[in-house]
């Protein structure tokens, strides 16, 4: 079995188990193969054994399963530690070279992967569940108008609406938010960001199009035609909008003021537009094909959608267009690459109105239902959350850390929620489950932490193991906690964060101060 098999296969089994891979650093492209010394073969026999079994879960872990997964892993070495019944809790230290101390911090651990385009996240002394879903908070709007839309841009969240003596609002922070005049008492539909100035589009007035540098002072444009515009998006240096009706169903501007018509791929009632991965993606609400796509803005081609639904919403991120619809069978489509799409289960059978990307989370709000917000690592698979209000929300976006949502009705209308995944240590788990935790301090370096989690009023004894002696190098000093690197959070305790391979090479390949990874496997009922 060759070196890069031995990886691969390292990152698809190790994950769950628990068992550290020794990463050495320093020249890690010539080292790595002789870091797969007799400790990283024995951790591979033992992951290829776990990987022929099913691991433990909430329904089936028994004394005998955690023996024998312990035993296999070879982390119970010393046969004075108790194995009657309890929950386990085993947390792996990472270490790192004594020279680097900056390598201690997590967010440099996740900002190295997420730079490289990974979706991971890395959390320290906790790991992170969505059991209780992702908090909402309802906020006060500016004024009680119909709130259309909401974007962000320079450091500042702008919304408009439809009607309304003032049909702007600003905040800088999402909480806090500043009634703006509009420059036309006008329909207005949709809104973005993009070389330095928010660009807004109406279905009516005289001048369809306004524009401001800061948010706060609008200027009425002339747009390309008189048509009903509906959505607005900016890329590659070009503003586009598309519209639902008209000869010329989209127009381009470079700066926002001068606009030009363009011919649609179709005369469909287009109601979203985005940019992504160098190509426009618009979707719409009827017509054969509901897709169209440019790379230019300019020149359009007619797409398949995956179904024949209400397609109201676009977005682009973490290389994946998503599109939301208000009807069907399957509510969500997804595309790499905007031409080809699949059809996926939404959360719930709602009129989902708008999605958005950010902080490595797929988000989608709606006009109706129970649950009003669902959420997706991936696009692919979603989660209900409860929304802050039961308003009929029409706009979500993401920035400076918040997502934001805006609606057209309701004593709040203006919902946030800061993104930060609802987390456990594993003393928050024990309290939970009325157990006792025994942590043994005094770990030298190049050492092994092994934390146990026992039933009530069981003595519980950990283990050390010197993994340097394995190895044979001196890794430095032992970081000061414990690290959980996990892909995208999940909903119960006892589920166990698998990691991609591509992620866990990436460790290896790109986190080169790190010397040994650990992991922690909890299980809980």
């Amino acid at each position: 079995m060759t070196t890069l098999t031995k990886i691969k296969k390292l990152g698809k089994t190790l994950y769950p188990t628990g068992r550290a891979f020794k990463i050495p650093f320093g020249g890690v492209l010539d080292k790595l193969n002789s870091a797969l010394s007799e400790s990283e073969q024995r951790a591979f026999d033992d992951a290829v054994s776990i990987l022929d079994s099913a691991l433990p879960d909430n329904d089936n872990f028994t004394t005998g399963d955690a023996t024998d997964w312990e035993r296999r892993l070879g982390l119970i070495t010393n046969p004075a530690v108790p194995l009657s019944d309890r929950k386990l809790a085993i947390i792996r230290k990472i270490r790192h070279p004594g020279n680097i101390p900056a390598r201690q911090n997590f967010l440099y651990l996740q900002g190295q992967l997420q730079d490289a385009g990974f979706n991971v996240f890395v959390f320290e002394n906790r790991f992170p569940t969505y059991a209780d879903g992702i908090p909402w908070t309802a906020r006060s709007a500016a004024e009680a108008n119909s709130w259309i839309d909401v974007t962000f841009g320079n450091g500042l969240f702008v919304a408009i609406s439809d009607n309304g003596g003032n049909q702007v609002m600003t905040s800088p922070n999402g909480i806090t938010w500043t009634a703006q005049a509009a420059a036309e008492a006008n329909t207005w539909r949709d809104v973005t960001f993009g070389n330095g100035l928010f660009v807004a589009v109406s279905s009516d007035g005289g001048n369809r199009v306004m524009t401001s540098p800061d948010g706060i002072t609008w200027t009425a444009r002339v747009a390309a035609e008189a048509n009903i515009w509906l959505s607005v998006t900016f890329g590659n240096g070009l503003f586009v909008a598309v519209s639902q009706d008209g000869t010329f169903r989209v127009m381009t501007s470079p700066d926002g003021i001068t606009w030009t018509a363009r011919s649609a791929a179709e005369a469909n009632i287009w109601l979203s537009v985005t940019f992504g991965n160098g190509l426009f993606v618009a979707v719409s609400f009827d017509g054969i094909n509901q897709v169209m796509t440019s790379p230019d803005g300019i020149t359009w081609t007619a797409q398949l959608a995956a179904e024949a639904n209400i397609w109201r919403s676009i977005t682009f991120g973490n290389g994946l267009f998503v599109a939301v619809s208000q009807d069907g069978t399957n509510r969500v489509m997804t595309s790499p690459d905007g031409i080809i799409w699949t059809a996926r289960l939404a959360a719930e059978a709602n009129s989902w109105i708008d999605v958005t990307f950010g902080n490595g989370l797929f988000v989608a709000i709606s006009f109706d239902g129970t649950n009003r917000v669902m959420t997706s690592p991936d696009g692919i698979t979603w989660t209900v959350e409860s929304a802050s209000e039961a308003n009929q929300w029409l706009s979500v976006t993401f920035g400076n850390d918040l997502f934001v949502a805006v609606s057209q009705n309701g004593t709040n209308r203006v919902m946030t929620s800061p993104n930060v995944f609802k987390t456990k240590t594993a003393f928050d788990v024990a309290s939970l489950a009325g157990t006792d935790v025994a942590v043994h301090g005094g770990i030298e370096h190049g050492e092994m932490e092994h934390m146990q989690i026992g039933e009530q009023g069981i003595t519980l004894i950990a283990n050390f193991i010197d993994e340097d002696k394995d190895i044979g190098f001196d890794t430095g000093a032992t970081l000061r906690s414990t690290f959980f690197v996990g892909a995208n959070p999940i909903g119960t305790f006892a589920d166990v964060l698998k990691a991609r391979e591509d992620e866990f090479r990436q460790l290896i390949l790109k986190i080169k101060p790190v010397s040994s990874i650990g992991f922690l496997f909890i299980n809980f009922n």
